[in-house]
């Protein structure tokens, strides 16, 4: 998650930008890559890439200019993609892990859920069940864990019809 902690410095920070059209990266998904397998630990790799990003947005000076964008990017990466990535990827759900995800965006920025990217960025059923962590993480836990098997046992009887 290097990319996303500091591409945003880099950007702002250059003086000039080139294309150049050869191929000078070559990228390679392996099974045990981050995209395909979820572990805690992983989600707080990119956990600690979002702080990073912002941390950087501070010392660099351009948080406040870019408030919305970096608020709206940390909003993603650290909360959004985390939580429903360790909710669907990672074996034991712990309450404390989700709690304090949920507790630490909310003090880092508090009203991200009205941010002007939140609701054309995140979809609407992740919005009511963000809502829902942010109220209560034991409420969202219990609703989320029925969910899922719900959803499976509806997609099973229709498909027996």
């Amino acid at each position: 998650y290097e990319d996303n902690a500091i591409s945003n410095s880099w950007m702002l920070r250059a003086k000039h930008f080139e294309y150049i059209q050869e191929p000078m990266y070559y990228y390679y998904q392996h099974d045990s890559s981050t995209v395909h397998t979820i572990t805690k630990s992983r989600c707080e790799d990119r956990m600690e890439a979002a702080r990073v990003m912002v941390r950087e947005a501070r010392e660099f000076d351009y948080l406040e200019q870019y408030y919305p964008e970096i608020e709206s990017s940390f909003t993603t990466l650290f909360y959004v993609n985390t939580l429903f990535s360790y909710l669907a990827g990672s074996g034991r759900k712990e309450y404390r892990f989700i709690k304090a995800l949920g507790d630490e965006m909310r003090s880092t920025f508090p009203d991200f859920q009205q941010n002007k990217y939140y609701e054309q960025r995140v979809h609407a059923e992740e919005r009511r069940l963000i809502a829902m962590q942010q109220k209560s993480t034991l409420y969202f836990m219990i609703y989320y864990k029925v969910l899922w098997p719900y959803r499976k046992l509806r997609k099973r009887l229709a498909a027996q019809k």
